[in-house]
Parts: C-alpha cells; sequence; structure tokens
C-alpha cells in the first residue's frame, strides 16, 4: 500500500527506525534501533555501582567513586606504594595506612633521637677543636715573643718547647749553649717533626672529622625531610579519607529511613566545599537519596548542580527532578502525571524561602516508565540564583535544605 506525503513524514519522525535520534546524556546522534546499544557505552549515561548500589551522575564517574566513595569496593590499592600488595576493602586499608602512620612516626622518633645525638657529637668534636686551635695560637704568641726578646724562659713553659727539650735531651745532638738560642718557627717544626710529634696535623684530622660529621648530619636532615613528607602525604590521605568515610555513613544514614509520602526534605551539608568542588568540576551535580510517593509507588530523585548546568551555568542554582527504575513500575500508571514542587528552604525566615513548581509534559521522555536506572532530569536550569549560597538565612550552619514535594492527589496508594 502507498503511503501519503504525511504518513511517510509521520513514519520518518516517529516509527522508522533509522531516523535520527539524540542521546538525552551525551546529546549525540544515533539510529533510532542502535540508541539502546549506545546507552550500554554512553560516559554520560547513569549508573549503578556493582558494589554498593548508588546511583552515578554518569559511567565515567565510576572509578572515581571506587576509590574515593565507595565503602564496599574491596579491591583497593595501599596508596604508599606497599611492598606488600596490600589489597582490600575502605575499611581495611584505612587501617593499613594507620600502621604506616605508626611505622613512620617510629622512624621519625628513632631519626631524630640519632640527630639529637649527633649534634652532641659534633659540638663536642668542635670544642675539643677550638680548645686545641687556642692552645697552638698561645704556643706561637709565646715562641714569637721569644724570639723577638732573645729569651728562653718564656718558651721553656710552653707545651711546644718542651716537647724541643725533650728531644734535645733525647737525641744529644744540641748543646747546653746551643739550647739557649733564640727559637725559630722553622726549628720548633723540625725537632716536632724529628721526635714523632704530630701535633701540627692535628687541625687537619679535626677539620675531616667536622666535614664528616657535617655531611653526616646534612644526609640525615635530607632522610628527615623526606620522611616528613611522606608522613604528611599520609596524613592527608587519611583525612581525605575519613572525609569519603563520613559522607557515605551520611548517605547511608538518610537511605536508612525510607520516605513513601512524595516529599522529601534533602539537606546538603558541608556547602562551601561542595559548591567549590562544583565550580572546580570536581563534582558537578549532586543526586539526593531516592523518595516514593507510596511505599510501592514511583521512585524519584533530585539532582542539582550548585553552579548551574545549560543556560543557568555560573549565575544559577540549576534543579532536576528524575524518576528511577523501581520494582514496581509495571503496577503504575504511565506516563507520570503529577505536579512538581522544589522549595529552598530559607531557614531563618521559611515564608521568604525560594520555590517553583511544574506540570510534567507527559509527552516527554523524562516521565515515561524508566526502561533505564534514571530518565532525563527535567526542572530548572535557573532555579535560584547563586548568591543565596552566601545568605546566612539560607545557609545556616554551612547547610542547606531542600525540600520536593510531589502532589500525589489521584494516585493510589499503598
Amino acid at each position: 500500500m502507498d503511503l501519503g506525503r504525511e504518513e511517510i513524514a509521520l513514519h520518518l519522525t516517529n516509527d522508522c527506525p533509522k531516523r535520527e535520534v539524540v542521546c538525552q546524556h551525551c546529546k549525540k546522534g544515533f539510529a533510532s534501533d542502535s540508541i539502546e546499544s549506545h546507552f550500554m557505552e554512553c560516559e554520560e549515561f547513569p549508573v549503578a555501582c556493582e558494589y554498593c548500589q548508588l546511583i552515578m551522575p554518569n559511567r565515567k564517574s565510576i572509578q572515581k567513586h571506587l576509590q574515593n566513595e565507595c565503602q564496599r569496593y574491596d579491591e583497593m590499592k595501599c596508596p604508599m606504594n606497599c611492598p606488600k600488595d596490600f589489597k582490600g576493602d575502605r575499611e581495611s586499608v584505612n587501617s593499613h595506612l594507620k600502621d604506616h602512620l605508626l611505622d613512620m612516626s617510629r622512624l621519625l622518633n628513632t631519626a631524630l633521637s640519632r640527630i639529637e645525638a649527633l649534634e652532641t657529637k659534633i659540638t663536642q668534636v668542635l670544642e675539643e677543636s677550638n680548645r686545641e686551635r687556642v692552645e697552638m695560637r698561645m704556643e706561637i704568641t709565646e715562641l714569637k715573643k721569644a724570639m723577638r726578646n732573645g729569651q728562653t724562659t718564656n718558651t721553656e713553659k710552653s707545651p711546644t718547647a718542651k716537647l724541643v727539650a725533650k728531644n734535645e735531651s733525647t737525641n744529644g745532638s744540641v748543646s747546653a749553649s746551643n739550647s739557649l738560642q733564640p727559637l725559630s718557627v722553622s726549628s720548633v717544626k723540625n725537632y716536632a717533626h724529628n721526635s714523632g710529634v704530630t701535633r701540627w696535623e692535628e687541625p687537619k684530622t679535626v677539620r675531616r672529622e667536622d666535614a664528616g660529621m657535617k655531611e653526616e648530619i646534612r644526609s640525615q636532615e635530607t632522610r628527615l625531610m623526606k620522611m616528613s613528607e611522606t608522613l604528611q602525604t599520609v596524613q592527608s590521605n587519611l583525612t581525605q579519607h575519613s572525609i569519603a568515610i563520613d559522607e557515605v555513613r551520611l548517605r547511608q544514614d538518610i537511605l536508612d529511613v525510607k520516605v513513601t509520602n512524595g516529599v522529601l526534605i534533602w539537606k546538603i551539608p558541608d556547602l562551601r566545599r561542595r559548591y567549590r568542588d562544583a565550580i572546580d568540576r570536581r563534582t558537578i551535580s549532586l543526586y539526593s537519596p531516592p523518595f516514593y510517593t507510596s511505599p510501592h509507588g514511583y521512585r524519584m530523585c533530585i539532582r542539582t548542580y550548585l553552579n548551574g548546568d545549560g543556560i543557568g551555568k555560573g549565575t544559577h542554582i540549576s534543579m532536576f527532578f528524575v524518576i528511577m527504575r523501581s520494582e514496581h513500575d509495571n503496577l503504575l500508571p504511565w506516563p507520570f502525571k503529577q505536579s512538581v514542587r522544589f522549595t529552598l528552604i530559607n531557614q531563618k525566615n521559611p515564608g521568604a524561602s525560594v520555590s517553583e513548581a511544574f506540570v510534567p509534559d507527559i509527552k516527554s521522555s523524562s516521565f515515561q516508565k524508566p526502561e533505564n536506572d534514571m530518565n532525563l532530569a527535567s526542572g530548572f536550569p535557573k532555579f535560584a540564583r547563586q548568591s543565596v549560597l552566601q545568605d546566612e538565612q539560607f545557609t545556616l550552619g554551612n547547610m542547606i535544605y531542600i525540600k520536593c514535594q510531589v502532589d500525589i492527589t489521584g494516585l493510589k496508594l499503598d
């Protein structure tokens, strides 16, 4: 049967398996009959973590979630390049890191003790060296004075002169008359050399020992600096892990309470850090815990962009409503037709809260029966100006509260 022009146009628009359709997640075009297989690979497609079942905003965020958030992921590696090749869940890795920290603390204490001992030894060597230098200067001064005055009384009292006299007595090569002649520095050195006296070489030896000790202390200080840097890295990692653990626990606490009346009040704590993460694109959007219109009703959640999305990016907070797949979808009427209201609560003056509502477009894929974990989000790209995130009336205690109320009028409740 031949199709008319209108029928062909309708076929090309709605029914043709080769018509181009746009992926709701990555915004790329594909043939209609290949869109489902694309969803299995799309990097922007929302997926659930296979370990903790938490819904991720997109497939490419799974790896970051496993490394930084998931409490049930059991393939985490020790971040300290541990020679034991340690693996385990987050709790085991945290305990393992604490052992690393204790080991590093013991090593630091040992290094500090050794450095203190080296400093004490160096101080003693330097004091001895200085004392010997003073004695040498005094001897040389006395020798020069004796040479100028042609006297022997002062030189005979000096330690060096005594060595010379001892050498003369031993060798018997110097007469009594010669012993009364003025002494020269060269003669003193010759006597010292002939008698095996090594006093003149002692300053060089001390300097060599001094240089060796200084090199050792520099080596120890370098090792201590590296160990301190490693300790700071461990402490930083522990802090980040603690933050992630606290956040997951917070999520779990919220999930433990199942909301089944169509009204969710979602608290977002640690707001300043989350807002900065959104601006720096570390965490672009946040998902609320799921909530329901009834114990076996529609499953939904909120998706918010603190730094905005689309036409609201950089200026507004974006707020979206998401229909999620549930095990009771076959028992529910589709498309979803209930009106939805978002409210950013003014904590000091609730009457001044920011509120917007919408009625679903029943032709939109956002409100059809979900074929995947989540439908395309729908809502307000320009829900509220970002200036409210600096307003203490909305951010009291460094947190905000977002209320989502679904009109359950006309729905069959359990």
